[in-house]
């Protein structure tokens, strides 16, 4: 135990613990709580496809559709429940260079190696059962609890990396409902500066009023458009970060361009929101699967070959306004909404999953 934090080393040496719940990445202290006799359980915060694919590494290298280093074989991954999952988006080969894959997928693959049933009673999940259904059905073991609610202790934003800036609800009081397109890449997406350009081009081409979070990072260089700035400031906002867990819940909010993180999708849903997918690594490929082609609640904005790989800006004015004017996917949104706001409510799934797994750690 000493690798623990000796306040925490005394007081799981003195009975004073029942039960460790930890981040999946933390896996390995789930070993020292065992020993302590507690119970334990283990959080991951993305949807429960990728962990599903995580814990059929095994049988996915052994079937030779990846080699030891989590690889594409060339060998096609069969259907996973009701995820057509292929190769592609799986979380370790959409991130960087081949190396980094690699690495990334060790890491994963240890971390998994950490969760077995010698060690972690609970795998917990950020996802709703109904989201996820065939997904789920074929792995009980993991139990969803979600959608989790982020950022709600007011004044002490959870994990940010950058003070909010509230200035934008007023803005968004002043706009008519579901007129805003949100703006936002989360904290790890970059966009080089031609790509930054057309993005801006593109929101200014739609003619619709948003708002965009145009972080620090984001781009390598944040050059607007000469005219931008000018043509825009009567129907866009930009600010450095926002407050998204209410801005997302504002009735001025009409759709999500988003990066496709899954604290961000699970957000746009409970919130009702049509989605712009453009995701940026890992596991958010997978996350766009589902919106685009299993929820059906969203479009993808797609790079152009012939553009040199950006996503035009004619093309993310056309999908802001078909999107906008497509009431099948608006209401698709609507109805996953009421789906996860039952999973939370009392005798919900999720709800009674959380109240059955909070009494087993209390046993």
């Amino acid at each position: 135990m000493s690798s623990l934090p000796a306040t925490i080393e005394n007081m799981i040496q003195k009975g004073q613990f029942r039960c460790m719940v930890v981040d999946y990445g933390l896996a390995w202290v789930l070993g020292v709580a065992k020993k302590a006799g507690m119970h334990t359980a283990t959080l991951w915060p993305s949807c429960a496809a990728v962990m599903a694919a995580g814990l059929d590494l095994p049988e996915l290298i052994a079937d030779g559709m990846l080699d030891k280093d989590g690889l594409p074989t060339g060998k096609q991954i069969p259907p996973v429940g009701d995820l057509q999952m292929n190769l592609a988006p799986l979380a370790w080969n959409a991130a960087g260079t081949e190396e980094a894959q690699k690495q990334i997928f060790r890491c994963l693959n240890n971390i998994l190696k950490a969760l077995g049933q010698d060690t972690v009673d609970l795998l917990l999940c950020n996802t709703v059962k109904e989201l996820e259904e065939g997904i789920l059905s074929l792995h009980p073991s993991i139990v969803p609890i979600g959608p989790l609610p982020t950022g709600l202790r007011e004044g002490k934003p959870v994990g940010n990396f950058w003070a909010e800036d509230d200035s934008c609800l007023s803005w968004l009081d002043a706009q008519p409902d579901r007129s805003i397109v949100y703006v936002a890449f989360g904290s790890i997406a970059v966009l080089d500066e031609e790509q930054f350009r057309e993005l801006a081009r593109g929101l200014e081409l739609s003619g619709r009023p948003f708002l965009w979070v145009v972080r620090p990072g984001l781009a390598d260089t944040a050059n607007f458009p000469d005219e931008f700035p000018k043509t825009v400031e009567k129907r866009g906002k930009i600010v450095t970060w926002s407050p998204q867990h209410r801005v997302l819940a504002h009735p001025a909010v009409a759709c999500f361009m988003s990066h496709c993180g899954w604290n961000s999708v699970m957000e746009g849903i409970r919130n009702g929101l049509p989605f712009l997918t453009w995701p940026y690594f890992a596991d958010q490929f997978i996350n766009e699967s589902y919106v685009c082609d299993v929820w059906k609640t969203g479009l993808r904005l797609l790079k152009d070959t012939a553009a040199g790989g950006l996503v035009t800006s004619e093309h993310i004015a056309a999908c802001i306004e078909n999107l906008l004017n497509d009431p099948a996917t608006m209401s698709r949104a609507l109805e996953l909404q009421k789906v996860a706001s039952r999973s939370i409510r009392k005798d919900g799934t999720s709800f009674n999953n959380l109240t059955a797994v909070i009494n087993a750690m209390k046993g």
